[in-house]
């Protein structure tokens, strides 16, 4: 608990005085998203500084963090006038290990190698929208889950 008391101090100092100057600074002509990775700062004041300066909070897909899906029942994560998306594999391989499957099972049940399984999975390659499709609702019906209703 004692973390968490100053990390929410820490954001509250932060955000007045390096986070605000420091997105006032940023060029007019470009867009930005910042990458959080701390799931302490998923609070509204620091999502409302960032809509303030129209910097796009990234939804990220990291194990630690809560879903972006989820984000909307504290807050409206959307900052900006586009969204960043980041997929990472370490909660496919999260979900996959909670299921018991191995990366073989997968292999056979959506068609994909194995090899390009331990590679997204270690974040060595991002997968293509046609690939979480495939993962997500394969040929026969199997679904790996990569909705948070499937989390581990």
């Amino acid at each position: 608990m004692r973390y968490r008391t100053r990390s929410h101090e820490y954001l509250r100092k932060s955000s007045r005085t390096r986070l605000r100057p420091f997105l006032k600074k940023l060029p007019k002509d470009h867009k930005f998203a910042l990458e959080i990775r701390n799931k302490n700062w998923l609070v509204p004041q620091f999502v409302e500084t960032l809509r303030e300066r129209g910097v796009a909070l990234a939804l990220i897909d990291q194990s630690w963090m809560p879903w972006p899906s989820r984000w909307f029942e504290t807050f409206d994560p959307i900052t900006g006038d586009f969204t960043y998306v980041r997929w990472l594999g370490d909660r496919m391989r999260a979900i996959r290990e909670a299921k018991k499957l191995s990366q073989g099972d997968i292999e056979k049940r959506c068609g994909l190698l194995r090899a390009y399984i331990s590679q997204v999975e270690n974040g060595h390659t991002l997968p293509s929208v046609e690939t979480l499709e495939k993962r997500a609702e394969p040929p026969g019906g199997f679904s790996l889950g990569l909705g948070p209703d499937n989390a581990a």
